[in-house]
């Protein structure tokens, strides 16, 4: 069949596939432990499900303005400006069916094609595969263990100089803190570096994903570039309410910055999805406006989890990896492991071992090619202790 040149070089989401052969797996009557998606497995708060409930009872079931309703719109402002001490008007922002909907809107308005999005590696797979929608070059900032998965101030000058020197448009920096897929922080101070490096290139925008900005275990305030008065007007910042939360099915995200930006992928959107969905944004209101009670549990769940894993994958030979600030992720370079077998299967790569484990050991991770480290895996223990006990027990006898 003849597709579009658009879908023909957007790759398919890795995550998405290893979650869909797990399923397929679990519907044949396998007993699959899934630790692909990023998705919390604690249930939404009861005060914002009944939220919801009452905006629909309200009759809350028309369409609303694409930008977002005005209410929320002035609660996320009223969020941005208690919690993070960042000034942002209500026409600076704009509600969208996801945080992933946000980014799409800033790279697509943005981007044009053949100019180049840096991408600090390892990166979430949709910020490569957005960036491809919109017809642009794909460069990747090595970083590595060595560097705790962060790009410094030197690294970042060295890279716009040489695309600069060879005729490349730099257009747009994407990373996010808490990381996704590495689970490491930015600190204010390192974030602060970074910005003396980007005033100095003015055309350079800044996206800045904040999705798991309530899933930290530093014990310090969370940190964002956007608190960088110098490059107000470089930075679009982007949350939800998907993770911190636990309302990924809400599909509720927003992105804030300059007020002509925002307008311009209200234009975007209007020709996609137009506005989200009414009783969600109602939902999300209150869960902006509510207490962050059940959200600090669940941080806390998180924390128990990522040091049972810590302790329990210590001495599995060939895996290498750092303690994760925040998010629920464990990122896992293998290129140790390469050449070892299981059930005399070689590993050869990240995605390759990823595919074994699914086959051999009905454990479903995600490989690292579409974070862009090859020979790497991402665990996600947004799962029970249980369920990450029973992955460990399948896996030591090839590994510890």
């Amino acid at each position: 069949m003849n597709f579009s040149k658009l879908i023909q070089r957007v790759p398919t989401s890795s995550t998405i596939k290893m979650a869909q052969m797990a399923r397929e797996k679990r519907q044949a009557g396998k007993e699959v432990i899934n630790l692909t998606l990023g998705e919390p497995d604690f249930p939404t708060p009861n005060f914002i499900v009944e939220a919801g409930a009452k905006a629909l009872r309200d009759g809350f079931t028309k369409y609303t303005p694409v930008p977002g309703l005005l209410s929320l719109r002035k609660t996320i402002s009223s969020k941005l400006s208690t919690q993070n001490n960042l000034t942002y008007a209500p026409d600076e922002i704009i509600v969208s069916t996801g945080a992933k909907q946000s980014i799409a809107n800033a790279v697509l308005t943005l981007v044009n094609p053949g100019e180049v999005v840096l991408l600090p590696v390892p990166y979430w797979v949709s910020y490569a595969g957005i960036a491809k929608m919109a017809g642009a070059e794909v460069f990747p900032m090595p970083t590595g263990i060595d560097q705790q998965f962060k790009i410094t101030p030197a690294q970042l000058e060295s890279t716009l100089a040489s695309l600069s020197a060879s005729g490349k448009v730099a257009k747009m920096l994407i990373f996010s803190s808490p990381s996704n897929p590495s689970g490491m922080c930015y600190s204010q101070e390192e974030l602060d570096a970074l910005s003396t490096v980007i005033e100095k290139h003015a055309s350079l925008w800044v996206l800045t994903d904040e999705i798991y900005e309530h899933i930290n275990f530093t014990g310090k305030p969370h940190a964002s570039i956007a608190k960088n008065q110098s490059i107000r007007d470089q930075v679009l910042l982007v949350n939800g309410m998907s993770k911190g939360y636990c309302m990924t099915g809400w599909r509720i995200g927003y992105l804030v910055g300059p007020k002509e930006v925002v307008k311009a992928c209200g234009k975007l959107q209007g020709q996609f999805t137009s506005g989200t969905s009414a009783a969600a944004q109602k939902g999300a209101e209150a869960a902006l406006l509510g207490s962050l009670d059940e959200t600090l549990a669940m941080r806390d769940a998180f924390v128990q989890r990522r040091d049972y894993l810590l302790d329990a994958l210590k001495d599995f030979k060939g895996w290498s990896y750092l303690k994760p600030d925040g998010a629920f992720y464990l990122f896992i370079n293998i290129q140790e492991a390469l050449g070892q077998s299981i059930n005399g299967k070689e590993i050869t790569s990240g995605d390759g071992l990823a595919e074994l484990l699914l086959d051999q050991l009905d454990v479903a991770l995600v490989g690292g090619s579409g974070f862009g480290e090859p020979n790497a895996m991402r665990i996600s223990y947004a799962a029970s202790i249980e369920d990450l006990e029973v992955m460990v027990s399948r896996l030591a006898p090839y590994f510890s």
